[in-house]
């Protein structure tokens, strides 16, 4: 089994946990990296704007796999940036916060 290269491609801050572990895009994009590359989750108790942007202000770097209707939802209400470009990993930067979205 390998990880998906976008998805521990930045070692820098952990992944932030906001879709089910027990699906297996969850698995894939959050179990799995922690397993085999000790990358830390944080875990959502729901994926609330609000809970979204107080998560990802507890590390400098984050990583988010989500589904692009979540993230616009974020962005429209400015929980997270906007990306720029839609790509299969949008590195997103806001002053000294860096997201990276999973397109899965």
């Amino acid at each position: 089994m390998t990880t998906p290269p976008t998805t521990h491609r930045h070692r820098t801050g952990p992944i932030l946990a906001v879709i089910s572990l027990a699906h297996s895009y969850g698995f894939s994009n959050l179990i799995t990296p922690l397993l085999l590359h000790g990358i830390p989750l944080i875990l959502a108790p729901a994926p609330l704007p609000e809970i979204v942007r107080q998560a990802a202000a507890l590390a400098p770097h984050i990583t988010l796999p989500a589904v692009p209707a979540m993230w616009r939802a974020w962005s429209d209400v400015e929980a997270i940036p906007a990306p720029q470009q839609p790509a299969p990993t949008v590195e997103i930067i806001r002053g000294d916060k860096r997201v990276y979205v999973v397109v899965g």
